[in-house]
């Protein structure tokens, strides 16, 4: 007996046509053919059986469709597993991330409180250093004036002993005038009154 005369007898009793189903088939109302399997899932298992039996290469097909399929679910299988490894590898790649980006943002509060303080300290030095340049050139202005009163005190002592030298002269030459006269006694120089 072939296989659909097994599934017309089997529709006759009202269960599904395929080999080992006992499924029972509601029947329809209206016309129509009447329903031989209890869902499309068998009606498609037993249609591949039937080519199955018709052709022997066909039957290497499907086993090969089977290993397919079977390779196919384990990595379906594996697909399923990973997620939650997945989600274990995500998960720490996120926490280093995020550690890393604290870090970083640690590092950076930390270079702009010292730029900060560098720059207190460079304000600081900066004004120190003006107040110094300032006191130096009222210093320098004080001694300028200071070396322009010695010159002019320096040029007048310079005048007045020149003054002297040459009054001195003239008494020593008059001196030595009456000295070379004869008969005359030699008188002091007079100094000048102050």
């Amino acid at each position: 007996m072939t296989a659909d005369q097994a599934g017309a007898r089997r529709t006759a009793g009202a269960t599904c046509a395929l080999e080992g189903c006992e499924v029972p088939i509601a029947r329809q109302s209206g016309g129509g053919r009447p329903k031989r399997y209890c869902s499309d899932a068998h009606r498609a298992l037993a249609r591949r059986r039937r080519l199955r039996q018709g052709d022997a290469r066909s039957d290497d097909l499907a086993t090969r469709a089977v290993e397919s399929l079977r390779s196919a679910v384990l990595l379906v299988e594996e697909a399923v597993a990973a997620p939650s490894g997945l989600q274990a590898q995500l998960a720490e790649a996120r926490a280093q991330a995020t550690a890393q980006v604290l870090e970083a943002q640690r590092m950076a509060a930390d270079a702009t409180r010292e730029l900060v303080e560098a720059r207190r300290r460079f304000d600081e030095e900066r004004s120190r250093l003006q107040a110094e340049l300032a006191a130096g050139h009222d210093r320098a202005a004080r001694d300028r004036t200071t070396i322009t009163e010695l010159e002019a005190a320096l040029e007048g002592a310079r005048a007045e002993l020149e003054a002297e030298l040459l009054r001195h002269h003239r008494d020593v030459r008059a001196l030595e005038e009456e000295r070379s006269r004869p008969g005359r006694a030699p008188r002091a120089p007079r100094r000048p009154l102050k």
